[in-house]
């Protein structure tokens, strides 16, 4: 009998297809934090969410495809592009509080934050993965960010400066916690928020008109 982190396997059990493809999802992050990419096995995954192999190929062709979704749930905005809002007349405040509250719940969730210490630990083996993922979904995400910034500046809805030049550096400060959280493991919950409201703040001075 194989084993879950308590030394059990979930007993297989009939799921609507939603929620297979939830529990695949789940079962695979665990696997590839627990044993790495490169050991986790189409097996090993199926047996943690509590389906057979034919169950988990229901879903998933590969285990390669498992990762790409994990990647696209976990990694990518889960939002309309916030910016587009300021064109609609929507305060500069307000739409900063949206980018900054979804920015950091997403990449700072637990399981963001073990995706992120997969990539970087298995490096060599998923950076095919990555880049594919990042030419086909953030990086055409990111360059219509870039658009909708670029229009409002150009319209008086933006300050120009070397941030609204490059838009991707509006999301740095986040970048250095999601780095802090991987290491320290347990994050300050305290330090975050402190974080987190300084970085809205910067936000608000570098980009009101």
């Amino acid at each position: 009998m194989g084993h879950d982190d308590r030394g059990q396997t979930p007993r297989r059990q009939r799921m609507a297809p939603e929620m297979r493809v939830t529990r695949l999802l789940d079962a695979a992050l665990v696997e590839f934090s627990a044993n790495g990419y490169m050991a986790a096995t189409v097996e090993a995954i199926a047996r943690r969410a509590g389906l057979s192999k034919s169950g988990f190929y229901a879903h998933f062709p590969s285990k390669e495809a498992v990762f790409e979704a994990l990647l696209g749930n976990l990694l990518m905005p889960r939002f309309r592009n916030p910016w587009q809002a300021l064109e609609d007349g929507v305060p500069v405040r307000e739409v900063i509080d949206g980018f900054i509250d979804n920015a950091y719940e997403q990449l700072l969730s637990p399981t963001a934050i073990t995706l992120l210490k997969v990539m970087i630990a298995d490096n060599k083996r998923v950076a095919p993965l990555s880049q594919r993922w990042e030419r086909s979904v953030l990086g055409p995400y990111l360059r219509v960010q870039q658009d909708v910034i670029d229009r409002c500046v150009a319209r008086g809805l933006l300050r120009r400066n070397p941030m609204t030049e490059r838009f991707t550096m509006a999301i740095s400060p986040l970048i250095y916690m999601a780095i802090r959280a991987m290491v320290l493991e347990n994050a300050d919950p305290d330090e975050v928020a402190r974080h987190r409201e300084s970085h809205r703040q910067l936000l608000y001075l570098l980009l009101e008109p």
